[in-house]
């Protein structure tokens, strides 16, 4: 992953955000690994509000940086416009390699679900089938779940909610992403 003078690296192009990277010193060994719904507006150069607050929380759990990764990358401020967006096999593989690349590089990272109740729609059922495996044993946090069982967004979320993913919760997630 190569970095900018801002510490800062992004993985993408106009319309997809595979992945965004914010180191706080000179190496990255220990990020908090986030995975979203989809991007939004931040990128090398710029946070939006769900990366400043992805930022206190890593700083909160002693992380020297984050990287966040999403559920699909395709790039919107409203995941509801992505409600009829018909699901681009091709994309969906490279974010998955990515996100394998990161979770294999990372190992001793924590993991930070945090996609939000939006994670329902079609297109995201089918990209969390293909990241499911690549999560399924590892240690894996949230903030909380919201009421459709999914975990909620950082945004209005209390940073000291961070917990460990328990084998109830991960059955609930599953279970809210095969209805």
């Amino acid at each position: 992953m190569k970095f900018n003078k801002m510490g800062r690296a992004c993985k993408g192009d106009k319309e997809n955000r595979f992945l965004l990277a914010s180191k706080f010193n000179e190496l990255l060994k220990n990020p908090l690994m986030c995975i979203g719904l989809n991007p939004s507006t931040a990128d090398e150069n710029d946070d939006d509000q769900t990366t400043k607050r992805i930022r206190k929380i890593a700083e909160n759990q002693k992380c020297d940086g984050w990287i966040m990764l999403n559920l699909y990358p395709k790039k919107s401020t409203d995941p509801e416009n992505l409600k009829n967006e018909e699901f681009n096999e091709e994309i969906s593989k490279k974010n998955i390699e990515i996100i394998r690349e990161n979770i294999s590089k990372y190992k001793e990272s924590p993991i930070l679900l945090c996609w939000g109740e939006n994670a329902t729609m079609e297109v995201f059922k089918k990209a969390f089938k293909d990241i499911f495996w690549e999560i399924v044993c590892k240690k894996c946090f949230i903030l909380d779940i919201v009421k459709n069982k999914m975990p909620k967004h950082p945004l209005g979320a209390k940073i000291e909610n961070f917990r460990e993913l328990g084998d109830k919760d991960f059955m609930e997630i599953v279970r809210a992403f095969n209805k």
